[in-house]
């Protein structure tokens, strides 16, 4: 496991992460690197040496699997972080992303077919996850974030109100 130098919250949970992978028979090796360095190992930019990683990462602005999971070496690193190279899933991906708009219960066909395909893969298990809130005052008018995608974009575009 890739543990970032001088983390905290790292320090606080590998121990936790030690006790669980013992008790399930895995042998957990911690190696303390630099949040760059293991950042480039996380995107396969340098070979990979670690299996699990403590890193906080941000999702893509637009959420696609069928590029998450793209079995062409153009997706491989940035965007398919997982190196998982597998027609199956791809394909899956590719019904939900062909699935026409306002047809959700097709959507939601291929979504359990997709994540049954996962699971059997298991290619990560995310530790945990944050949920993004932007509060602001009425005084700031032009601010939305699901129009630019983020909230450096969308301050952009804001302005105080008149």
């Amino acid at each position: 496991m890739a543990k970032p130098k001088n983390s905290a919250a790292a320090d606080a949970l590998v121990p936790f992460l030690q006790q669980a992978a013992d008790a399930l028979g895995i042998r957990l090796t911690v190696t303390e690197a630099a949040f760059e360095q293991a950042l480039l190992h996380y995107y396969r930019q340098e070979d990979r040496t670690y299996n699990l990683f403590f890193l906080g990462t941000d999702f893509s602005v637009i959420f696609d699997p069928y590029y998450d999971f793209h079995t062409d070496d153009l997706y491989q690193g940035v965007q398919n972080t997982t190196g998982i190279a597998d027609e199956a899933l791809m394909e899956e991906a590719g019904k939900m992303r062909a699935t026409p708009p306002g047809n959700r219960d097709e959507y939601l066909e291929h979504w359990l077919s997709f994540q049954k395909r996962f699971a059997e893969l298991m290619p990560m298990v995310p530790l945990y996850s944050a949920l993004y809130i932007d509060v602001h005052s009425n005084q700031l008018q032009g601010y939305d974030v699901r129009l630019y995608g983020n909230w450096p974009a969308a301050l952009l575009y804001a302005y105080p109100a008149s």
